[in-house]
């Protein structure tokens, strides 16, 4: 665990709730932690923009990290976006102008206050990671740098909707999850007059996002919107970026560190979708040190040599480890490089061979693959990836359903730095269809762990802008990248390349079943391998603030199960992920969330994929409860998507709310 340091040269002051006025009269809620000296001697601030409610959603993290940065000297502001928490207001979708529009009055009003020195940064994971980007490529005059992590530089191809132009599950869950998320009402204690007249507002207006998510199946305009690779250029902040290889945004880091023209540093690690100092899995890094020296260069202008201390890319190479869950460490070494992918990573052609081999002699027969729907089964929990406990499982079930080709006994290390890349030729029967390439470490035992992946929805094969129909029965060339890793496979273990047409829950299916036509003789997997003589980095030991202690109510269960149903063969998963219920001893409130999502298929039917997910909210405030539950769901036809939704809300024992959705969309690309 990371070190918690109690004592800090500066004293912290926390201040909750402030308000601040947005342009349109809108106000929102804010926590403020700042160094008691500040009002004699102004210093820079941090703003972290986020929709998850600062006084439940996140207090927990933000005592981590906030005291320890006002500790150090820099302000913390943590404000509820509008439409969230305690603000005023309605959040219609993710990323809008508007929700913009307040981070850039925010960042004036901070830079204004007499406690500031008129330089603001920006931090965030996920949603705060976007905003910090987006803040940045608007280029506030007070903003000076930003640390974004866990991000996307591009909503529509590395987002949590849509992957290689294929629909991803997480489109569904995500939008499960802002709709329950939002459901929630503000603080009684906070806004003790109008909280239920706030509340029950929202709740009216509420959208169901998954409709707009769903209406745009291509890399259109909504899509480019909040999209900074759009232009690069107008981004003119210094940037401190990190992600995790086991987190499903770790392939933005890569084209934004080489698509700025800032002083950038970059870092990536073994953990899922956590801060890197929470250690999520282990080893974690002092990225708060190394926020209050990028903090310090840039918003101080202090000379202090974070940019010769730091590598312009640091990675951490991951060795084998268990797939079974329970991951605590991640076994490995951390790297320091000039550039990613690091120079000494040479690619190296590998042929796929008639009898499933992969390696020099290419095969010169057509090989059928058409996979079972199930397949994916065991891709873990896709979605979230919070905690690091529900990566993917063995492989072996899946590889199964897979057509696979594998190397012999590796007779050295074989160190992968970057991104494998696919090329092959096919046929197909039908107009719509998705391939999914996995590589994966094969143990002497025959147990197989995912390295990485790509997935590709063939329609998009030239373009996500304008995808377009396969050919029936004409032969494409496909180009697949499958997403940047670094690995150590062990000597004498195998390297295994598995092709499907399913990879579900994590890909909604197509249509129709398709059957590829693929030539060995056009297919080549391109592969980033690198020598032992790397640049080795040590990083600092990292530190936060005390953990914040909550009393615990109720006991915190996950579980998640996968059924084979007889004699359909449908395969069914089932998760529950329950928080408990905790009391916050700083005030006092009563909160905890449940998710009980399920997701079944059958073998032979795509269009037999179900969505479903049953989330609670409760939060308890001097006796009087409050619960939200949110249903959601989704299937399909051949030509349209089917969605609904309902929220319930309840004041003790009484509903007090209740609203449905019912749309039906057109199947276009997906």
């Amino acid at each position: 665990m990371a070190k918690a340091i109690e004592n800090f040269h500066n004293t912290v002051r926390k201040i909750d709730p402030v308000w601040i006025d947005m342009p349109d009269g809108c106000r929102l809620a804010m926590t403020i932690w700042m160094p008691e000296a500040s009002e004699d001697t102004p210093v820079p601030a941090m703003l972290e923009y986020i929709p998850y409610r600062r006084r439940d959603g996140t207090a927990q993290r933000d005592a981590r990290h906030h005291p320890y940065l006002a500790g150090h000297g820099i302000a913390c502001v943590r404000p509820d976006m509008r439409g969230s928490g305690d603000s005023d207001g309605i959040m219609n979708d993710e990323y809008l102008k508007l929700e913009q529009d307040d981070a850039l009055a925010i960042i004036e009003w901070i830079a204004a206050q007499p406690w500031c020195n008129g330089s603001v940064a920006m931090m965030g994971i996920s949603w705060g990671g976007f905003s910090s980007l987006q803040a940045a490529h608007r280029a506030p005059p007070a903003l000076k740098a930003i640390v974004p992590v866990a991000f996307t530089h591009d909503r529509f191809a590395v987002d949590i909707h849509y992957k290689g132009g294929a629909l991803l599950g997480g489109n569904f869950d995500w939008a499960a999850t802002m709709l329950s998320y939002n459901s929630r009402p503000p603080d009684p204690e906070i806004r003790p007059d109008d909280w239920k007249e706030v509340w029950l507002s929202r709740l009216n207006q509420q959208p169901h996002l998954l409709e707009p998510w769903l209406e745009h199946q291509s890399r259109d305009e909504y899509w480019a919107h909040g999209s900074v690779c759009e232009d690069y250029s107008q981004i003119k902040t210094p940037i401190l970026a990190a992600a995790g290889w086991l987190d499903c945004y770790s392939e933005a880091i890569m084209p934004l560190h080489n698509g700025v023209d800032v002083p950038v540093r970059s870092l990536i690690g073994p953990w899922a979708h956590k801060y890197p100092h929470l250690e999520i899995p282990r080893p974690g890094v002092g990225f708060l040190g190394d926020i209050v020296a990028w903090c310090g260069r840039w918003l101080k202008e202090v000379e202090n040599g974070i940019e010769d201390s730091l590598p312009p890319f640091r990675a951490y190479v991951m060795e084998p480890f268990p797939t079974d869950g329970g991951i605590d460490v991640i076994p490995g070494r951390w790297i320091g490089c000039e550039s990613w992918p690091p120079p000494e990573a040479e690619g190296q052609e590998m042929a796929l061979g008639d009898f499933g081999t992969l390696g020099k002699e290419a095969g010169k027969r057509t090989v059928v693959v058409s996979s079972p729907n199930w397949v994916g089964m065991n891709s873990g929990d896709v979605f979230t990836l919070t905690d690091g406990l529900d990566q993917p499982g063995d492989q072996r079930a899946e590889d199964g359903g897979s057509v696979c080709f594998d190397t012999a006994p590796l007779p050295n290390d074989c160190t992968i730095l970057g991104a494998p890349v696919l090329t092959t030729r096919l046929t197909s029967d039908v107009d719509r269809a998705n391939l999914i390439a996995r590589l994966c470490a094969v143990a002497p035992d025959g147990a197989s762990q995912r390295i990485t992946l790509g997935v590709l929805n063939l329609s998009c094969r030239e373009s996500m802008s304008d995808p377009q129909p396969l050919p029936n029965g004409e032969a494409v060339d496909i180009t697949l990248k499958l997403e940047d890793i670094a690995y150590k496979v062990p000597k004498g273990w195998r390297l295994r390349l598995a092709l499907s047409t399913a990879y579900f829950p994590y890909i909604w299916p197509q249509p129709e079943q398709p059957t590829l036509s693929v030539s060995l003789a056009e297919s080549r997997l391109s592969l980033p391998v690198a020598s032992e003589n790397l640049w080795d980095w040590t990083p600092s030991e990292a530190e936060e603030a005390p953990p914040q202690v909550l009393e615990e109510l109720e006991a915190p269960n996950d579980t998640r199960t996968i059924t084979e149903m007889r004699p359909s063969g449908l395969r069914l998963m089932k998760y529950t992920t329950d928080s408990g219920l905790v009391r916050d001893p700083d005030h006092g409130i009563v909160y905890g969330t449940r998710d009980d999502s399920s997701y079944s298929i059958e073998p032979n039917d795509p269009l037999s994929a179900v969505a479903e997910s049953i989330r609670t909210q409760r939060i308890e405030r001097d006796g009087v409860m409050l619960k939200t539950v949110t249903q959601s769901r989704l299937t399909g036809t051949a030509d349209s998507f089917q969605v609904s939704a309902r929220i319930t809300a309840y004041q003790d024992d009484e509903q007090v709310f209740e609203k449905d959705f019912e749309k039906t969309i057109p199947r276009k690309s997906v």
